[in-house]
């Protein structure tokens, strides 16, 4: 259960850091926002095959 709530938590962070990054154009933290995007992703798609959903 905690792996829905971290994959979750990492997506909404990682759109978070986006917008912000994107409004004060500053790539650093748009490389960040994009890493917990991706972590968000997998970590969600792992969570989907080992459910078996």
């Amino acid at each position: 259960m905690w792996v829905s709530w971290l994959s979750s938590g990492l997506l909404i962070l990682g759109a978070l850091l986006g917008s912000l990054g994107a409004h004060l154009q500053f790539n650093p933290l748009l490389a960040v926002a994009g890493t917990a995007l991706l972590a968000g992703m997998v970590i969600s798609g792992l969570t989907e095959c080992r459910l078996g959903r």
